[in-house]
Order: structure tokens, then C-alpha cells, then sequence
């Protein structure tokens, strides 16, 4: 019974520290989007002509990756901190984990790189087709402008 009790009193400042980064996580992603907006004639959200329509694509892809990483380093992170073994001051330090442990850990680290590398590839791909689809414009009614600096 005095283990359940002790997993209990170890198990609720696990679940406070899991909310407090849940908050601090949401609180950052509210204030990046509250700060997002330029003016009334700048906003990426509601594009103003064809060549603004390509980069607003190619914007929301990215806010897109950056939203589906952001909540995979969270929920890595919630699983890692569920799962991270509670430890006395009277226990001995682990300084060489079992092998199938290190086993899984190696290949987590291998499935994470592998989805960044994934990830910034797709970037490039997409970068590289709206920059495709903003070079085969047409130029007809275009308004070209010099832009002369003076020092």
C-alpha cells in the first residue's frame, strides 16, 4: 500500500509539469500568432495578386510542417516525461543502460532525423515549385519598378 501511495505523490508532479509546458507552449504559439499580423494591405492570409497566391501557398505548407513538429516535439516530449523513471537519492546511477533500451533510444533518435531530413526536403520540393510557378507568370500586364538608392 505505501507503494501506491508513493507512486501516486510522484505521479502528480509529473502531470503538473506536463501542464505547465502544455501552457507554456500554448501561451507562445498564441502570442506568435497574435504578433503575425503586418497591417490592413500585409497580411499573408488574404494574398493580393497571383505571384502573393504562390508565396501564400508556399507559407501555409510551412506553417502547416511547423504546426505537425511542433506538436510532435510535445507529445514526444509528454511521453518521454509519462515514461522517465523516478529514481531516490539512495539509487545507484545508470551508467550503462540494458541494450534493447539502448537499442530503442538509438532508433527514436534515427526516426527523428529521418522525419527532419524528410521534412526539409519537402520544403525544398515546395519551394522550388512555387518559385516554378511564380517564373512561368505572365508578364503581360505586369508593372515593372525602378528602385533607385541614394546615399
Amino acid at each position: 500500500m505505501a507503494h501506491d501511495a508513493e507512486s501516486a505523490s510522484t505521479a502528480r508532479p509529473r502531470s503538473a509539469a506536463l501542464a505547465r509546458c502544455a501552457a507554456v507552449a500554448i501561451a507562445a504559439a498564441c502570442t506568435a500568432l497574435s504578433n503575425a499580423e503586418a497591417g490592413p494591405l500585409q497580411s499573408s492570409w488574404e494574398p493580393m495578386g497571383r505571384q502573393a497566391l504562390e508565396i501564400g501557398r508556399l507559407g501555409a505548407v510551412t506553417l502547416a510542417l511547423c504546426t505537425v513538429v511542433l506538436v510532435a516535439i510535445l507529445v514526444a516530449l509528454a511521453w518521454a516525461l509519462r515514461r522517465a523513471p523516478r529514481a531516490g537519492s539512495d539509487t545507484p546511477a545508470d551508467a550503462s543502460p540494458p541494450p534493447e533500451r539502448e537499442a530503442r533510444s538509438r532508433r527514436s533518435v534515427i526516426a527523428a532525423v529521418a522525419g527532419s531530413v524528410f521534412g526539409l526536403l519537402f520544403l525544398i520540393v515546395a519551394s522550388v515549385v512555387t518559385d516554378h510557378a511564380l517564373a512561368t507568370l505572365s508578364l503581360k500586364d505586369a508593372v515593372n519598378i525602378t528602385v533607385t538608392a541614394n546615399q
